[in-house]
């Protein structure tokens, strides 16, 4: 397990961005790159990148009948279980960097970087893991469904939702100007 107090220490194994970011990426040391992208495009992976791949295509929704709606895909548990699966695989190799990219990188990709990091602390640190996250990439609002997946699928019960909806709650209390 990787066990870091802040997110500095996290910056060396985990970067979290946009699409925005891949002209700037070739410096980044990446050595596993998970790539979310909505359904009906299929930006991939740069060819100059040579390195482990996954790439998951689901929208940014809050629940199935959204994604329906919307005629696109919910993300799902077998997602969630795949890019763990990566993650785990990302932090047992030696000098590894990850990168979770979706669009922006502002709900999925945070939300998956949540679940990695989560699941490398432990449980019981649920709300230091958003902490880091937060801390690697400021403008997060991680995916609800996502995490609310990931929760589940690491036995927190609750506690990841949790701390992500504590800091919805801040969020719209910063943001209530009336």
């Amino acid at each position: 397990m990787i066990k870091r107090e802040t997110s500095s220490g996290w910056a060396e194994r985990l970067l979290i961005t946009g699409a925005d970011a891949n002209p700037g990426l070739r410096s980044e040391h990446i050595t596993h790159w998970a790539r979310i992208h909505n359904p009906d495009a299929n930006p991939g992976i740069p060819a100059w990148y040579q390195g482990h791949r996954l790439t998951i295509a689901l929208a940014d929704v809050a629940s199935r009948a959204d994604a329906i709606a919307r005629s696109t895909r919910a993300p799902e548990s077998t997602d969630v279980a795949a890019f763990l699966t990566f993650a785990r695989a990302a932090w047992a190799a030696p000098a590894s960097r990850l990168l979770v990219q979706c669009d922006y990188g502002a709900s999925r990709s945070p939300a998956m970087a949540l679940l990695a990091v989560a699941d490398q602390m432990g449980a019981g640190l649920e709300q230091e893991a958003l902490g880091i996250v937060l801390g690697l990439r400021p403008p997060a609002i991680p995916n609800r469904r996502i995490v609310a997946l990931g929760d589940a699928h690491l036995r927190r019960q609750g506690r990841l939702i949790e701390a992500v909806e504590r800091h919805f709650a801040a969020l719209r209390s910063v943001l209530d100007f009336g």
